[in-house]
């Protein structure tokens, strides 16, 4: 059998150069038959083209500079809500508000004087609050807010620009929930439907439907009822303690004194 290196220098004997040699096969130390590697035309090749898996088209726009958090605030704040001024009576300030659209009365009741997540209202410190008694805008706060995230409402993959009515301000975790369509409106839903944790906490608390006497009872008893819950809590690392497991806690630590016989809770 001749091997491609007999032939490489047959070829290079008849003058012929690398460049042509190459075509018949790879150059180097390995043996091969004579048999040439197998080409694509250029007709396989377009054939081969069209039943390939479309990849998904990239969005032709650039990304320009994105507004501060103070800017995003602002739109949603005052040029995206009706005005209110000062001599208005209660009962117009509540026609306003019965006005607005679900998603506007979301934003409505926000303390934008303390940057917080759009969505679930997540507040986690005064670190930014305004202290300079010079400083007219208060929403220059939520610029220092690194917690909090600008997120788009129409991804940028699917035509979303960098303006003010295209962005919210979330928190890390509402932002991965957060709806990934080319319908604004979802977004807006997503928002105005995420209970906040403080509505959340209240409707807990209310399912455990504690009397009077037992809240009493509880304060009287506190630091016995936090060493009951010290000692049969655990938390998931970085998570905390649950607000439910702290009432399942307390509960269970109710249920107790009140089987106990010489406890004086009825």
């Amino acid at each position: 059998m001749t091997t491609f290196d007999e032939i490489a220098k047959q070829m290079k004997n008849q003058g012929m150069s690398q460049a042509q040699i190459a075509k018949w096969g790879r150059l180097g130390g390995a043996e091969q038959t004579s048999t040439p590697t197998p080409t694509v035309s250029v007709a396989q090749s377009k054939s081969k083209s069209t039943t390939t898996t479309p990849t998904k088209k990239k969005s032709s726009k650039k990304r320009t500079g994105t507004p501060s958090k103070s800017k995003i605030a602002e739109y949603w704040l005052f040029d995206q809500m009706p005005k209110c001024s000062e001599d208005m009576d209660e009962e117009t300030r509540f026609a306003v508000y019965d006005s607005l659209t679900a998603f506007q009365k979301k934003l409505a009741i926000i303390d934008w004087g303390e940057p917080c997540c759009w969505a679930c209202g997540m507040w986690k410190d005064t670190d930014n609050d305004i202290t300079d008694p010079t400083e007219t805008n208060p929403l220059k706060s939520w610029d220092g807010v690194k917690w909090l995230e600008i997120c788009h409402i129409v991804p940028h993959s699917l035509g979303g620009n960098e303006e003010v009515d295209n962005l919210v301000l979330l928190c890390k975790s509402c932002h991965k929930m957060a709806p990934n369509v080319k319908n604004p409106e979802r977004m807006k839903q997503f928002i105005t439907d995420k209970k906040s944790e403080s509505s959340i906490q209240m409707e807990v608390i209310e399912k455990m439907d504690f009397s009077k006497a037992d809240v009493e009872y509880l304060v009287e008893n506190s630091e016995q009822l936090f060493s009951y819950i010290y000692e049969n809590t655990s938390f998931h690392f970085g998570q905390g303690i649950h607000l439910q497991d702290l009432l399942w806690n307390t509960e269970d630590w109710l249920q107790e004194q009140k089987q106990k016989p010489n406890t004086d809770k009825n």
